[in-house]
Parts: C-alpha cells; structure tokens; sequence
C-alpha cells in the first residue's frame, strides 16, 4: 500500500502544475498590466461619454472574459441614466435602476442625496441581476462624492469571482469614475466659456479687451454694430487705431493708471468715427484682468453710446431755451406793439399824402421801405407769440374743407404774386375736426404761403381731403417747387430754420405747424424731391360726419386781398 502511494507521487509533476500557474499568473498580471496602461492612453480629456462606456466593456472583457456584467452611467446632477451595456441573460428590469448598496454609499461618502434618487434603488446587499448567476460584485462609478454609473460582474455556473477580482475591479471602477469627471468638467468648462462668450456678444453694453500692448482681443458685437466694422477687421488692431489723435493721450492716462493698479471708478468719454466717417461719442470703465500668477495680463473696457444722450442733452437745452423764448414773446410784443403802430400808421400817412402830392419817386420809395420793415417786424412778433403761446380759444367743431376754402382767400395775394394754379380735390361727407379754428386756418396758410414761395416762378399748389377712418381727417398740401434737400428734411420743423435767405423768412412758419398738429394730437410729415416739389401730409383726430365737396374741385383763385393779420411767410 505504501508502495502504491509513492508511486502515485512525482515531485516534477507537482513542480510543473506550480510552474502552469505562476505562469498564468504572470500572464494575467501582463494582461491586467496592458488593459491599465491601455487605459491610461485612451482616457484623456476628449473622451466622450460613448468612448468611456466602450473602454469600460473592453477592459472588462480583457480582463473578466467569461463572466456576465451590466454597466450603467449616469448624469451625476440630475441622477438619470444616461447609456447602459451588459453580458448574459439578464432580468427583465434589471437596467431600469442602479442597485446601489448601503455600504457602498458610506464607504465611497457618496452624497446622501443619492439615497431620494427615483433611478436608484438602495439594497443592503449586491443582489444577482443575471439568471444562474452564482455570485456577484457590484462597484459604484464614484469621483468627488458623485455618482457617475455602476458595474457589476456576475459569474455563471463554472466560473469563479474572488476577492482579488473585486479588489481588481474597483481599481478599474476609479479610474474609469475620474475620467468620467474629468471629461464632465472639460463640458461644463467649455460650457461656460461660450456661456461667458455669448453673454459678451449678445449684452447691449459695448465691451472691449486689449493686452497691455493696447491690442484688440475682444470686440463684442455692440461694437460692431456701433461702429459698422466686422469683427476680424479689429480684434489684433491697435486700440489708439480707432480712437481719434485729440483723444489718445487722455485714454493712454487712464490706460497707464489701471495698469499700475491705480483704476477709478470714474468713465472717461472718448470718440470715434464709424464706417460712414460719423462720429460717435462713448464713455468707457476701465479695469484690468490678472493671469494665473496675479500679474495684469489685460484691459476691459465697458462702455455705452453717449451720442444719443448728449444729442438729446442739446435738444433739451434747446427746448428750455426755447420755453424761455415763449415767456418773453408776449412782453416783446407788448413792448414793440405801440411804436410799431405808430410806425405803421403814420408811415402809411405819408405814403399816401407823399403820392398824391406828387413827391420825388426816391422819397417814395424811402417811405415805403420804412413801411414795409415796420410791417415785417409787426409779422415776427406775432410769430413769436404763435409759437410761444398757443392760442386760447376753446375747440370747436368745424369743417376741414371749409377752413381750406377760408385759408385760400386770405392767400390770395401770394398766391397771385407768385403765379400758382390752386387745385382742391376735397372729399364729400367727412368727420367734423373738434379743434381749435384760429389754430387749424393757420396751419393751412403757413402751408400755402410756404408752398408759394417755393414756387417763385410759378406752379401748381394741391390740396386734397380724405377721411382714413370715422375718427381721422387727412390734408395733403403739395408743390411743384424747388423742394428740400435731404440734408435739410429732419430740420425743416426746428425753429428758426430756413433755407431762404436773409430777411426772407423768419423760420417759425413750419415750427408752427408742427406744434399746432402736436397740439391737435395729430401727425405731420413730408415727402420732398428737390427739383420736383414737396408733399406735407397732416392727419388730425375727428369725430362726427360734415359735408364737403361732392367732387373734385380745380380752381384758379381770384385776386381778393388776404387778411394782412392771417399770413406768415416762412
């Protein structure tokens, strides 16, 4: 019997069983080597969510090549899955949660949070999610205290799962865990790059970066849009490119005092011209932008378009000027009425007394001229005071085609002066205007002494009505005159403006009907073609129905002296 056994023994049989493990030993510590430096190689700052996913199934399948598993990831802040793969004959539901265990979560401090999660379901032990599946190892993907997925590893009949594989398992599991965070940085960094980007570009603040060198590296698109050049024409310029010569020693002050630390909260207000060659005047805050090591590397600008503002500014001062002006229209004219009366009606005396007797033409003249100056100076006033002091009178309802008849007749005289053909093409059955009539028939003469004169040499003056709606009345006064350049359309309402020339007009007859349609709560504008005539179209608000022409009228006016009190020339 003793024989029997020490036969059966063989010590080189013995050492060569040793020798096949420790050579599959070997082999597998070379295979686990490759898949973790492998891993080190394919997990970089690129990878995506997918690349992950499909390192982690072949580095499980290099290293676990019979086993079942079940990956799932997982967004870390809304706890969703996002991608699963697995191996085997799974359970029907199995992926629809991660079966996280108590354990896991104290041991990887996972956010307790985790625990509420509706996808994760806490259990106190790994349970089988594979059909004949005889043990189980289930490892949480965890990096900062978040989850990022789960792998678990099944063994079916016939093949083994040991501690070693667990401990194996979940050196993978980290690494695997950190690339996944670092790539949700690498996103949310990238994010918030084109967040702050688009914020720069879309924010109607105007923004501009430069290093210290003064050249462009941000040129949002306010500017852009401000000063009409593209981007890629600006960002690498110099900053003093743009800036206007009497201006860039000032901004260079304020450049070298941010740069030394010295910033203020104070803007400095700075020019530049646009591609038309405009202007546009800004005011910028300056503060500087420090590298990694705390040295200033950059200069931000912030600033807003002030041509708007000082524009406005301007027109303000004049308006006050202008509300001044009204106040003391009506003591001028107090002051001015007496001696201009005396001028006016003993200048008229000797005019007459000095014809009928006879007196040198030369003398004649003399007196006429003081008559006609005292007469031009007696028309500025009450300008003046129309402009500064509408009138009092309450409104009234009234007809807008018989105003245009009224405001004719009292144009007679520079409508025959001039030599202008009158066509009227009044509408029948309009709404009734409740306005205020001294206003409104001033309106229509301004309109009509204005068209005229434009006329000199003769043409055809317009004037046509309709009603836009039962509560709105238009009048169109056209000319066939010189017209008004373009240059001079915007300001052809502005008080004192006039393109005559000197003792001509005072340039109130425009101003003031512009202000009596803002007074009526009306609208004006015009059309104009220099060369070709002007068109001013006003609309005023109206109520009932009237009766009017019942078909186009054309006429050519009489010769009935005007009302001297009712004409204003421009």
């Amino acid at each position: 019997m003793v024989d029997e056994m020490e036969q059966s023994y063989d010590p080189i049989d013995e050492a060569n069983e040793r020798l096949r493990d420790a050579l599959a030993q070997l082999k597998y510590a070379r295979q686990v080597q490759r898949v973790f430096m492998g891993l080190g190689k394919a997990l970089n700052l690129g990878t995506s969510q997918e690349e992950i996913l499909g390192i982690i199934v072949d580095s499980i399948k290099s290293l676990f090549p019979e086993v079942y598993y079940l990956v799932q990831l997982m967004d870390p802040k809304s706890l969703v899955t996002t991608m699963v793969d697995y191996r085997g004959p799974i359970n029907p539901g199995a992926v629809s949660r991660i079966h996280l265990t108590r354990k896991a979560l104290v041991k990887t401090r996972l956010d307790p949070a985790v625990e509420q999660a509706h996808l994760v379901e806490m259990v106190d032990e790994a349970q089988q999610l594979f059909e004949g599946s005889l043990h189980s190892i289930h490892v949480p993907l965890v990096a900062d205290n978040q989850l990022f997925g789960a792998v678990q590893l099944e063994s079916p009949e016939g093949v083994g799962l040991g501690d070693d594989d667990e401990v194996l398992l979940i050196s993978l599991a980290n690494q695997l865990a950190m690339a996944m965070r670092n790539q949700r940085l690498l996103e949310e960094t990238a994010y918030l790059k084109d967040y702050l980007s688009d914020i720069l570009e879309q924010a109607n603040a105007l923004f501009v970066v430069t290093d210290t060198n003064r050249q462009i590296l941000v040129f949002n698109r306010a500017m852009e849009n401000l000063l009409g050049f593209a981007k890629d024409q600006v960002l690498g310029t110099d900053l003093f490119q743009w800036l206007l010569d009497e201006d860039q020693e000032r901004i260079a002050e304020v450049i070298s005092r941010t740069i030394s630390g010295k910033s203020s909260t104070a803007g400095v207000e700075t020019r530049m011209r646009n591609r038309d060659g405009e202007m546009v005047q800004m005011i910028f805050y300056l503060s500087s932008l420090k590298d990694r090591d705390g040295d200033i590397d950059s200069l931000i600008l912030v600033g807003q378009d002030m041509t708007m503002m000082r524009s406005l500014e301007t027109q303000v001062i004049e308006a006050e000027k202008m509300a001044t002006l009204g106040k003391l229209a009506a003591g001028v004219v107090h002051e001015l009425n007496n001696p201009l009366t005396s001028i006016s009606v003993y200048g008229e005396y000797l005019q007459k007394k000095m014809q009928s007797a006879g007196t040198d033409s030369g003398d004649l003249a003399k007196v006429e001229k003081i008559v006609e100056g005292a007469g031009r100076i007696q028309k500025l006033t009450r300008d003046l005071v129309s402009y500064g002091r509408p009138s009092a009178e309450e409104p009234e309802p009234l007809a807008i085609n018989d105003l245009v008849a009224q405001g004719l007749s009292f144009c007679e005289h520079t409508i025959r002066k001039h030599d202008v053909l009158v066509n009227r093409e009044l509408a029948d059955a309009l709404p009734v205007l409740t306005a205020n009539r001294t206003q409104i028939l001033q309106l229509i003469i301004n309109l009509v002494t204005n068209a005229c004169q434009a006329m000199d040499g003769g043409g055809e003056l317009s004037l046509s009505t309709r009603a836009l709606s039962p509560n709105e009345v238009e009048l169109l006064v056209s000319d066939t005159g010189s017209g008004i350049q373009s240059k001079d359309i915007d300001r052809v309402f502005e008080p004192f403006f006039t393109t005559k020339s000197a003792g001509q007009g005072t340039g109130l007859g425009l101003s003031i009907v512009s202000r009596i349609v803002e007074h009526h709560r009306g609208e004006i504008s015009l059309e104009s073609t220099p060369g070709v005539g002007t068109t001013f179209t006003i609309h005023l608000p109206a109520g009932k129905k009237s009766k009017g022409a019942k078909k186009p009228v054309v006429v050519d006016v009489g010769h009935r002296a005007p009302d001297p009190d009712a004409r204003v020339d421009d």
